[in-house]
């Protein structure tokens, strides 16, 4: 670490500690202020720098983790594996520990690369822990591999888009605790809506982003630059992403097989030595300072929010009442406007529900139209035998839910931007009216804010049967049908499970966002309209005890104005 590395994670540690003391009595109504500091802290005091794996399912994350540790170490497959988050971590042995939600238990194992593999699928794989029942938290590993000598933290996260819904929200729940990502995209097939959605909260969590383009060893060598060209313009006119954002075309595949067989040749080929210089000079030259500035910039929105709600029981305590009780008079007024806003909102979202759930309804009953045939198709031409329609059912059924699930992921994305723009306009009006009104210097976030809830994939849930083979059951009761009747009816069965699924999964991301925008509203108004209305009650007591309390809260304010202002300087020294 360099010398000025070292004094601005000195301030940083400083600037956290007098937060945390500072908050005291204050810290109720400042929710969970005091957590999140202490929770930073930690990450300052460990030096551990997390560089999260981020992408939809079968973009090849674990697959490109895997080659840049130099091992086969994580589970891949097929079908979804990575059903929690996978930290790995520098470690002179190799070892694995499982930790589980309830904070008590652990499990670890030291051993081979083999042993430590069929370890972590029994945690980390939907086969053998299916929607995380086993409760674990997250997973562990220690490592020897170069790459995580200088404390970086590789992360392997749940893929956004497989057909588990509760994958997708664990790494939305995630982006929080990362300091910088890798966005793997591939170039088979092209990006997605619902990946370019995902990517807008991503950046509004993450402040610092790499690209990787994996499977370009599917393209033909004239074709790879082009891709890569179109991939960056998406990239810049879609998304926002700056023009010099790095981009690595590779193989991942590729270059897991030459670290196998210790072929030189094949792993300069595969494109990856080069994202892995990038990421050695990036945690020697780089790492500190992006840490810090992550830091520093998620402490400078905590310490912003409490300064707001300080300062207002300030103005409030030394206005004179009878200006208060005006101001606090038209703040209520604000707010019962922004409530009919609310309610505005919620009608708009049920007029979206329905539209999605239209669209649902309309694409379920083609993709049905279009699966009988295909099976139909097949046994006509004796492509399939019907005593093997068994074992055409995944192949038709694998593909029509896929496409469902994406299509069905982007237009719930789109129906719900619109919405969370206006949630989040709400939730500024709010601070900022009060900010306004009592002649409150207002502070804009340092990091853009996001509800979670928005535009997650909505899968198919423990509700509804997750297999994509038909029931015994069923089969049982078609089996005295004629071929064409049993087809007719299988289709049904299983685009009526897909259906459902989604429309629940719908219905629920509809719920949560509403849920969200509530909470946060009301976690506003507490720090807000709640310390108008606290300083209010003061001046009612005898006048000594509130100039007391002004005094008092005058103290704390300008405590925090100096942390605020020193933690906006490490931001852009750091920058």
């Amino acid at each position: 670490m360099t010398g000025s590395s070292v004094a601005a994670q000195e301030v940083l540690s400083d600037l956290l500690d007098r937060s945390r003391r500072s908050l005291g009595r204050w810290e109720e109504r400042c929710g969970d202020a005091g957590r999140s500091l202490e929770e930073l802290q930690e990450r300052l005091r460990s030096g551990r720098f997390h560089l999260a794996v981020l992408g939809q399912f079968k973009r090849g994350k674990s697959t490109l983790l895997n080659a840049l540790l130099g091992a086969d170490l994580l589970p891949t497959a097929v079908l979804p594996l990575t059903a929690i988050p996978t930290l790995i971590r520098w470690g002179d042995v190799s070892a694995a520990e499982v930790r589980f939600l309830d904070g008590d238990r652990k499990e670890r194992l030291s051993g081979s690369v083999g042993e430590l593999r069929a370890f972590l699928v029994r945690y980390v794989s939907e086969k053998e822990n299916p929607e995380n029942r086993l409760d674990v938290k997250e997973v562990e590993i220690a490592y020897p591999s170069p790459l995580l000598q200088r404390g970086v933290v590789l992360i392997d996260t749940p893929g956004i888009g497989s057909t588990f819904r509760h994958n997708t929200e664990t790494t939305l729940g995630f982006l929080s605790q990362c300091d910088a990502a890798l966005f793997v995209l591939s170039a088979d097939p092209p990006p997605t809506e619902a990946e370019l959605a995902f990517l807008d909260q991503v950046r509004a969590n993450v402040p610092h982003l790499v690209f990787v383009l994996n499977k370009v060893d599917y393209l033909a060598p004239e074709e790879a630059g082009e891709v890569e060209r179109f991939l960056r313009d998406l990239l810049t006119e879609k998304a926002g992403i700056d023009g010099e954002t790095p981009i690595f075309p590779l193989s991942a595949k590729k270059a897991l097989e030459a670290r196998k067989r210790g072929d030189a040749s094949l792993w300069e080929e595969s494109g990856a030595e080069t994202l892995r210089r990038h990421l050695i000079d990036f945690s020697v030259a780089e790492k500190e300072r992006a840490l810090i500035r992550a830091l520093s910039g998620k402490a400078s929105d905590i310490v912003a929010d409490v300064l707001l709600s300080l300062k207002l029981e300030l103005r409030s305590l030394r206005l004179p009442l009878e200006d208060l009780q005006k101001r606090l008079a038209l703040f209520e007024e604000k707010i019962a406007l922004l409530q009919r806003q609310r309610r505005r909102m919620a009608a708009l979202l049920d007029v979206e529900k329905k539209e999605v759930r239209a669209f649902l309804e309309e694409l379920i009953r083609s993709m049905g139209s279009a699966a009988a045939e295909d099976l139909k198709g097949r046994l006509r031409s004796g492509a399939v035998a019907e005593r093997d329609l068994d074992e055409a059912v995944p192949q038709v059924f694998e593909r029509l839910f896929s496409e469902a699930t994406e299509a069905v992921s982007a237009r719930t994305g789109e129906a719900l931007s619109g919405q969370q723009k206006a949630a989040d306009e709400l939730v500024a009006v709010l601070r900022k009216t009060a900010a306004e009104l009592f002649d409150i210097p207002y502070h804009d976030p340092q990091s853009a804010k996001a509800f979670e809830t928005i535009r997650r994939p909505y899968w198919v849930t423990a509700k509804g049967p997750q297999t994509l083979s038909p029931l015994e059951g069923v089969f049982g009761f078609f089996r005295t049908d004629d071929v064409g009747t049993r087809v007719d009816k299988l289709v049904l069965a299983n685009m009526e499970n897909l259906r459902w699924s989604l429309l629940q999964n719908a219905n629920e991301a509809f719920r949560r966002f509403a849920s969200t925008l509530d909470r946060e509203l009301t976690q506003v108004l507490a720090a807000t309209h709640g310390a108008v209305e606290a300083a209010l009650h003061k001046r009612q007591e005898a006048k000594a005890r509130f100039e007391e309390e002004a005094c008092r809260v005058e103290e704390a304010a300008e405590e925090f104005d100096e942390i605020y202002a020193g933690l906006t300087r490490l931001v852009g020294e750091s920058g």
